[in-house]
């Protein structure tokens, strides 16, 4: 059955040499095709064939990004997408994504009987950095018109990021 009829092929990671059937046969056949096979010229340098599918690649993740409808805030923080890592650590992704230890997030899941802190305010990240009295640090809550610009700030702030990391790791070893 020749490859491009076939629409329901997956492919996957096999440990090689460990004696299974098909995957020595193919190892075979790869082989033969390499020493028999028809030979065909690449027309480009296979550095300028992985730049051009890197480029590709990272415009229509640019495109999935810009086009998404959820998870603005993130989108406006952090834009512009790179195969480079961001500075992040997990628990700034946790305080940016709010996918942490938050009473709001667990509630969600029903892992958590409420949505609030012991403050009786809503358990979102920006309530604890802002304005909860449970927590060690906070940090000037924005007015309205200013939080998304405010919010980019912090997490682009190396001081504010390790804040961050104080007060995430604080909520995850204390219940609030």
């Amino acid at each position: 059955m020749p490859l491009q009829d076939n629409p329901n092929i997956e492919v996957g990671w096999v440990k090689a040499h460990i004696g299974i059937a098909g995957n020595e046969a193919t190892d075979e056949l790869v082989k033969k095709a390499t020493k028999e096979g028809p030979k065909f010229d690449i027309p480009a340098p296979k550095s300028y064939l992985k730049k051009l599918l890197k480029t590709a690649s990272l415009q229509k993740w640019q495109t999935d990004w810009d086009e998404g409808e959820i998870r603005r805030l993130i989108h406006n923080t952090i834009p512009k997408v790179s195969d480079i890592p961001s500075p992040w650590t997990r628990e700034v992704i946790q305080f940016a994504t709010g996918h942490g230890p938050f009473p709001c997030f667990f509630k969600r899941f029903n892992l958590y009987h409420r949505n609030h802190c012991d403050s009786r305010e809503v358990g979102d990240p920006r309530h604890f950095a802002t304005t909860c009295g449970l927590t060690v640090f906070h940090m000037l809550k924005p007015s309205d018109h200013l939080t998304e610009q405010c919010w980019k700030s912090c997490l682009s702030n190396k001081y504010s990021r390790s804040k961050i990391i104080q007060l995430v790791n604080f909520l995850t070893n204390n219940e609030v």
